[in-house]
């Protein structure tokens, strides 16, 4: 029933193999899964694809299939190729992983994870770090992917992800994932949080990029700046 009532994009209706995605989905937030509730309080919102300023949700289910789409997509799924049972449960074990990875070693998430163990509100968190957004939990699996490709791990990863700045009032993320300089809105867009996962990337592992990718990075941060000077962050 929850997941009837979910106000997703048509799009992950139009296609059968987005049912694969549900089931993954579904696993994460039952009993055993890196998602379950806490305390009876439901770390993912099924309900919106928003959470308001006192949501006691660390994400949405959208999110969820939005970062697995991107997690699995060099697994090439599609109506015309399903996974097998098998395959399924490798493709679920990846997506458990990301999450499973992401709580137990960035220390926002874990932050997020102590408070609500204890029943205590996290809307101070949410406001001072934006990995408190979906959108930016769905420009890290970006990273992940990239990592991913690089035979990179992903707990060496998050590890670092400890070293940026995620603060609102980091000038790197205006017009990248925040809109402007004057508020806490976030860009939800695909280029915003595929141009997100770039310069995140950039900032962790930028230094096994190629000329190509560094190209891509230097033409997102001036198109935010508007300024066909501006360079490229230092990397942690």
């Amino acid at each position: 029933r929850r997941f009837a009532a979910c106000r997703l994009p048509p799009r992950f209706w139009q296609v059968r193999h987005w049912i694969r995605f549900a089931v993954i989905a579904r696993r994460l937030i039952n009993e055993g899964g890196p998602l379950a509730p806490v305390n009876g309080i439901d770390l993912v919102n099924w309900k919106s694809n928003t959470l308001s300023a006192r949501s006691k949700n660390l994400t949405t289910l959208s999110s969820l299939y939005t970062i697995a789409e991107t997690l699995l997509k060099d697994k090439k799924y599609s109506s015309k190729h399903l996974p097998t049972p098998n395959e399924m449960e490798n493709a679920y074990d990846e997506v458990s992983n990301f999450w499973q990875t992401a709580l137990t070693s960035i220390t926002a998430f874990q932050n997020f994870m102590e408070l609500t163990k204890a029943n205590k509100p996290v809307s101070a968190l949410r406001e001072e770090n934006i990995l408190l957004k979906p959108v930016t939990q769905m420009a890290l699996a970006h990273v992940a992917a990239m990592a991913k490709r690089r035979r990179l791990d992903w707990s060496n990863i998050c590890s670092r992800l400890n070293r940026v700045d995620w603060s609102f009032n980091n000038e790197l993320w205006f017009n990248v994932l925040i809109i402007g300089s004057t508020n806490k809105k976030m860009m939800t867009g695909k280029d915003a949080i595929r141009g997100a996962g770039m310069i995140i990337s950039y900032l962790i592992m930028g230094d096994s990029f190629s000329q190509t990718e560094l190209d891509d990075v230097t033409q997102i941060i001036q198109n935010a700046r508007n300024d066909a000077n501006a360079a490229l962050p230092e990397m942690v």
